[in-house]
C-alpha cells in the first residue's frame, strides 16, 4: 500500500465530477437503488410506523398510542436499517465504479455480517457528529467528513472498528473538500424529496388518501431516495480517496478487492 503521509493535496478531489458520477449512477441503475435503498426504506419506515405510530394532532385520542419504549425501538430499527441499508448502497455503488457485475444477493449477506461494526461505527460517527454541531454547524460538517469513509472501509476493505483511522488517513487534507461534496449532496438530495412529496401530496388531495397514509409514503420514499444517493456519493467519494492516495485507477482497485 502507498504512503499516504505525502502531501498529495495537490490533486483535486472533483466535486463536481463526484456530483454528477452519483447522479449518473443513481438513474442509470435506478432498479438496483430501488431494490437496495428504496424497498428496504419502505420496510423500515413500516416497522417504526407500526411501533410508534405518529401522532394525529387533530384526534386527541391518537395520543393514547404513544409509548416511550415504542419511541426507542423505533430509532433502534432507524439506526440499524439505515446502516444496513447504506451498506448494501456502497457495495453496490463501488462495483459499478470499479466495473464489477453487480450481485445483489452478495450485497445483502455481506451488509448482514458486517451489520455490528457498521452499526457500532455509524452510530459514533453520528453522536460526535452531533456534539461537534451544537457549538457551530461547520464543526460538526468537519467531524463528519473526516469519518465519511467509515463505513466503505467496514464493507470494501473489512477494517471493522479500525475504519476511523482509515478514513481519518484517506480524508486528510480533504476533509474540506469532502465537506464541499457532502453539502452538495444534501441539496441535491432534497430535490427528490420535495418531488415526492408534492407528487404524492397532490394524490392523495385528488383520491381522499388518509394524511398518515401520505405521510407514510413520503416518508418511506423520501428515506430510501436520499440513503440510496448518498450511499453512492460516499463510495464514490472514498473511490477517489483511494485513487488519489494511493496511486491506484479504478480498475486496479477492482483487482485488489475482487
Amino acid at each position: 500500500m502507498a504512503d499516504t503521509s505525502v502531501d498529495v493535496a495537490a490533486e483535486k478531489l472533483g466535486v463536481g465530477s463526484l456530483i454528477g458520477e452519483t447522479f449518473s449512477i443513481f438513474f442509470k441503475r435506478f432498479i438496483y437503488v430501488a431494490i437496495l435503498g428504496v424497498i428496504p426504506a419502505v420496510i423500515i419506515v413500516f416497522i417504526q410506523q407500526t411501533v410508534a405510530p405518529p401522532i394525529d394532532f387533530d384526534n386527541p385520542a391518537s395520543a393514547e398510542s404513544f409509548s416511550v419504549a415504542g419511541q426507542i425501538v423505533s430509532l433502534i430499527v432507524g439506526v440499524i436499517g439505515s446502516s444496513f441499508v447504506t451498506a448494501l448502497i456502497i457495495r453496490f455503488a463501488y462495483d459499478v465504479k470499479t466495473g464489477k457485475p453487480i450481485q445483489i444477493g452478495s450485497y445483502f449477506s455481506s451488509a448482514a455480517a458486517s451489520i455490528v461494526p457498521i452499526f457500532i461505527c455509524s452510530l459514533i460517527v453520528g453522536i460526535c457528529t452531533g456534539i461537534a454541531s451544537i457549538a457551530l454547524l461547520i464543526p460538526g460538517l468537519y467531524v463528519y467528513s473526516m469519518w465519511c469513509a467509515v463505513v466503505p472501509a467496514i464493507v470494501i476493505e473489512g477494517a471493522g472498528f479500525g475504519s476511523f483511522s482509515r478514513s481519518a488517513e484517506l480524508t486528510k487534507n480533504y476533509r474540506w473538500s469532502c465537506m464541499g461534496a457532502i453539502v452538495l449532496m444534501y441539496i441535491c438530495a432534497m430535490i427528490p424529496m420535495l418531488i415526492v412529496g408534492v407528487v404524492f401530496g397532490a394524490a392523495g388531495a385528488a383520491s381522499n388518501i388518509g394524511l398518515t397514509t401520505i405521510i407514510f409514503v413520503i416518508q418511506a420514499l423520501a428515506t430510501g431516495l436520499v440513503m440510496a444517493f448518498f450511499g453512492i456519493g460516499i463510495a464514490l467519494i472514498y473511490a477517489r480517496l483511494r485513487e488519489i492516495k494511493e496511486g491506484t485507477s479504478v480498475e486496479k482497485l477492482a483487482e485488489i478487492f475482487a
